[in-house]
């Protein structure tokens, strides 16, 4: 009998964990979450909504500015999930060390900005997975 409660038990658990998965409406909140923080140009709510697990620190005291210089610096006109491909290369090798995606990659959001003056368009992807049941904007980190 003690074998069998302590079985229901870690199925109970084990299945707890998995319903973990985010929701569509989950996924519907984070999106709005950041277009929110995109179009206020928020860097605390995008920095928040960013996993930095193994991230080094000196990408993360860029990040900052990086969003300063870049993605706020045309207002933004759209924030929608996009076609995820697999095949899609998130690897990046700089000065010989190789960063790699520190969440698994489950989702990808297209951002698109206001057009400019010469009719050319702004866009850029943000990558998201998921943490702990919560969605958050992928991050590279160096491999170990």
């Amino acid at each position: 009998m003690k074998l069998t409660k302590s079985l229901v038990i870690t199925a109970g658990l084990i299945l707890a964990t998995l319903s973990h998965a985010a929701t569509p409406g989950d996924e519907a909140r984070f999106l709005t979450a950041v277009r929110d923080a995109y179009i206020k140009k928020d860097k605390d709510a995008v920095i928040a909504l960013t996993c930095w697990d193994n991230v080094t620190e000196k990408h993360r005291s860029r990040a900052p500015i990086a969003l300063e210089k870049y993605a706020f610096s045309r207002l933004l006109k759209s924030a929608e999930y996009v076609f995820l491909d697999p095949a899609e290369d998130m690897n990046l090798t700089k000065d010989g060390v190789t960063y790699s995606p520190n969440l698994v990659i489950i989702k990808k959001i297209q951002l698109v900005y206001e057009d400019f003056p010469d009719g050319g368009q702004m866009k850029s992807s943000l990558f998201i997975g998921e943490k702990g049941g919560k969605l958050m904007i992928v991050n590279l980190a160096p491999r170990p």
